[in-house]
């Protein structure tokens, strides 16, 4: 008997069942989508990536790899998806010692035929889990990648590794014909006055990340100490 597609967590379990997908992994899942219950929880974390910047660099340190190594064409997505995978293991663990059930929270906006992530003006996704990154954002956040390898497993890795386009504090140049991307740059300037107005936004956003649950207080302090030491608005 074959596997059923889409495939359903049961609901009749008498254990939790926690979801996690990258943006990635969205859009493949979407026909399994099925509501939060007593028993099911599934998480959507906007502008994240399947094989992000942070799992490679684990798998080249397990490799004896250098840090730094990246076979892709483009530069890895870092949103920091590990966070939220950490925030959910927390709750998971809440969930089976004292049945307390995590939150259940906004999914990724896809909508259209065929069926497409809906993305604001800096082509980020809209809706799902979104951290400080996302909600107060110095960058555009691809799902998959490419690579100019011809080796299958580089393509499948680069592909599911996403992309991450940082913006400059200064506009782009003019381009000399039509623009060929979708959503060019914003310039950080005109996002944030300085770099003390980003710090604080930022910290306001991780802060409301923290309440909502799916940010653990180690992880949150870390992402501010980050933006205090990003050259945003300076």
């Amino acid at each position: 008997m074959g596997v059923p597609s889409p495939s359903f967590s049961r609901v009749d379990l008498t254990v939790p069942v926690f979801t996690v997908n990258s943006e990635t992994d969205v859009t493949g899942y979407f026909p399994a989508r099925q509501p939060d219950s007593p028993i099911f929880r599934e998480w959507e974390v906007a502008g994240s990536a399947h094989n992000p910047w942070f799992r490679s660099q684990y798998s080249n340190a397990q490799n004896g790899l250098p840090l730094d190594t990246n076979p892709c064409a483009t530069h890895q997505n870092d949103m920091p998806f590990h966070h939220v995978l950490q925030a959910a293991l927390a709750h998971l663990n809440a969930w089976v010692a004292d049945v307390t059930a995590p939150p259940s929270l906004p999914k990724i906006d896809i909508q259209g035929t065929p069926r497409a992530i809906q993305r604001d003006q800096y082509g980020n996704a809209l809706g799902g889990i979104r951290l400080p990154e996302m909600n107060v954002p110095v960058a555009r956040y691809g799902p998959s990648g490419a690579t100019s390898s011809t080796d299958s497993l580089v393509r499948l890795l680069c592909n599911l590794a996403g992309t991450v386009d940082y913006w400059s504090n200064t506009p782009e140049p003019p381009s000399a014909g039509p623009p060929a991307d979708l959503w060019p740059d914003p310039p950080l300037k005109d996002l944030y006055r300085n770099h003390g107005a980003y710090v604080s936004a930022f910290t306001q956003a991780t802060r409301a990340a923290v309440k909502a649950g799916y940010l653990l207080e180690p992880d949150a302090q870390a992402s501010i100490d980050a933006a205090a030491h990003a050259d945003v608005g300076k």
